[in-house]
């Protein structure tokens, strides 16, 4: 019984293990970062006018 629960747990914690490398693979191989880079441009070219006319 001991056995089968400490088995599970490290079944569980492969698992979890294999989970967080393929997101860091996947992240590191793909176009995430340009994505969030663009996002965080396109953002602050927006906020520039908004504050232009909350500030008037």
């Amino acid at each position: 019984m001991v056995c089968d629960m400490s088995n599970n747990r490290l079944d569980m914690a492969q698992s979890e293990l294999t989970v967080s490398r393929t997101v860091v693979r996947r992240f590191s191989q793909g176009p995430v970062l340009a994505a969030a880079s663009s996002l965080s441009y396109t953002s602050l070219l927006a906020i520039v006018p908004l504050f232009a006319v909350a500030f008037r």
